[in-house]
């Protein structure tokens, strides 16, 4: 190192530290991001046959993102005691052999066979180091611990602002108390009970198993000044027991007889709970009979009684208030009285959170009037949106008979559904049967019944595994039956979940009748309900950059012909 490459003499640890500026990048890009200037990331498109598919319209941004972060990183460097130059010099290669990881893991049927970058990237670095070794104009830019302790900032940031949005104050409560109360349990049960000699190693062990695995072992292991072989073992120990539960959780799911999808819930840790007025009760009626009782989904209702026997009412309440409990019970869902005394409202939910975890069906409260006091209104959620989605796609160019089939639409989703990280809801009639007849994978749920419930359930599910793409395959007939659904979703706005609406103009699997759809702009009702990206089209290279696309919840409205492949399950 040169002499014009050292820091200045008494340089703050706020600038000589690779934490701190850890800290400074990821802040500037969440500043960015936040003024508008940042409102997307460029990266590596899917490919199948053709490999320049890949950068179709890439390139440019890619180039622009590697050399923007080349200069940021460099100049980190350079205030650390590094060469500015020499720093360059090794990212933007580096840069590149990300960028390939990328192009590989992104060709659609190592994607399906679930190779993700990490292990081309894992691959490259194995065979670089073991063939011509690193070369040293390369290891000035070899900073692991800053990108990803960098990373981490954003990653926090994104799951705290998650947090706000979606759970709102109590959620952060959990969050922020659990979390502490873990870490400092496992370090004193280190310490203590197991008499694990090195503070720093059970530190990190902790670390890694209360917070995010792998990348919070590293960013604690610099922190605690954690010896190489303590993080080495910390990290084999998280990774040997991530896929040790991998295998064992689903292997007590089918031991104790529990339906994979109630196991999925239950490992994600996540109860629903559906409010209503009893004259909503007859709207409810087919996902509780076809969706919660199928698939054995443990939903706790709350439902008021509107019209009950000897209270005055409204006419429109009388039927429905005298049939509530016997409603219930025509559908096989237990019922009890909401309780009046506040003392007695734990004790029963403790026992229908047994009895639902033991039965796996759906539990009714009914609650009388008068049982809860008045409360105010709070007011309403600010709405983030600033302004109507710009409509993009071919506008539906194709004349009706050369559309393509739902077959062709469904293998092309197919093809960029198998990484593991995404989940397909398919709605009820053809559109679950093509899906499981052109591949059945246990990433897809098809709703056999609930018509118009599939996107409502997407929603729901995306808000409690924001760790998942959820991507709903809808219908014309079913989103015409349940257009609030679109409202909901724009409004809670959910940046995981992809709405793909498949609209024929026809009820297909109940003899392809009319529906209304060709006179409904699907699409312009999704852009003013707040989806942040919407798609007109009826182009299968416009359902690949749909899909492709990570910036928000986002609908697409795509037109195909009527008919289905024979024989259909």
């Amino acid at each position: 190192m040169t002499n014009g490459d050292s820091p200045a003499a008494g340089q703050s640890e706020l600038l000589a530290s690779e934490d701190w500026w850890a800290i400074w990048l990821g802040g500037l890009v969440i500043g960015l991001t936040v003024t508008g200037l940042i409102d997307g990331v460029a990266g590596v498109g899917r490919w199948t046959g053709d490999p320049t598919a890949a950068f179709d319209g890439r390139l440019l941004p890619l180039a622009v993102l590697g050399i923007g972060f080349a200069l940021v990183t460099a100049l980190a460097a350079r205030v650390m005691g590094g060469s500015f130059i020499a720093h360059q010099a090794g990212f933007i290669p580096m840069f590149l052999l990300a960028v390939v990881a990328y192009f590989l893991a992104n060709q659609t049927g190592i994607r399906a066979a679930g190779v993700g970058y990490a292990f081309w990237a894992l691959l490259l670095g194995l065979v670089i180091s073991n063939t011509v070794g690193i070369p040293n104009w390369l290891k000035p830019a070899l900073r692991s611990e800053l990108y990803i302790k960098t990373g981490l900032v954003l990653l926090g940031a994104e799951i705290l602002f998650n947090r706000i949005l979606n759970l709102g104050p109590p959620g952060l409560f959990v969050a922020w108390l659990v979390t502490p109360l873990v870490i400092f349990f496992m370090y004193r049960f280190g310490l203590r009970v197991l008499k694990i000699g090195s503070p720093s190693l059970v530190i990190v062990i902790a670390a890694a198993t209360s917070v995010c695995g792998v990348s919070a072992a590293i960013a604690v292991a610099a922190a605690a000044r954690a010896k190489k072989d303590e993080l080495t073992l910390a990290v084999g120990m998280t990774l040997i027991f991530t896929v040790l539960m991998m295998v064992l959780m689903p292997m007590v799911i089918e031991a104790v007889g529990m339906n994979p999808i109630v196991g999925g819930a239950w490992i994600g840790g996540t109860r629903s709970i559906a409010m209503m007025q009893n004259s909503g009760l007859g709207n409810a009626v087919s996902p509780l009979t076809s969706l919660t009782h199928t698939f054995r989904i443990p939903v706790l209702i709350v439902c008021t009684h509107r019209g009950a026997h000897g209270v005055s009412d409204e006419p429109q309440h009388e039927l429905m208030g005298a049939i509530t409990e016997q409603l219930f019970e025509t559908m096989t869902i237990p019922w009890a009285t909401f309780p009046r005394e506040s003392s007695a409202v734990d004790p029963a939910l403790d026992a229908l959170d047994r009895h639902m975890e033991r039965e796996r069906r759906p539990f009714a409260l009914i609650m009388q009037k008068g049982t809860c006091e008045p409360h105010p209104l709070g007011p309403a959620p600010r709405s983030d949106v600033l302004e109507t989605a710009v409509i993009e796609g071919n506008d539906h160019a194709h004349p009706e008979k050369e559309r393509h089939s739902r077959s062709e639409v469904l293998r092309v989703l197919l093809d960029t559904t198998g990484d593991g990280h995404t989940v397909v809801v398919a709605t009820t009639g053809y559109t679950g049967r093509e899906l499981y007849a052109l591949a059945d994978r246990p990433n897809h749920l098809y709703l056999v019944g609930s018509m118009g419930c599939g996107s409502s359930l997407g929603m729901g599910l995306a808000l409690a595994r924001p760790d998942l793409r959820v991507i709903v395959v809808d219908g014309d007939g079913a989103a015409l039956m349940r257009m609030g659904n679109l409202a909901t979703a724009g409004a809670y706005a959910p940046r995981n979940l992809v709405h793909l609406l498949l609209d024929n103009e026809a009820h297909d699997s109940t003899g392809a009748q009319r529906t209304v759809s060709s006179r409904i702009d699907f699409a312009g009702i999704a852009a003013a309900c707040g989806y942040r990206r919407v798609v007109r089209s009826d182009g299968l290279d416009d359902i690949e950059r749909f899909l492709d696309a990570d910036d928000g919840v986002r609908f697409m409205h795509f037109k195909i012909k009527t008919g289905a492949i024979d024989p259909l399950p």
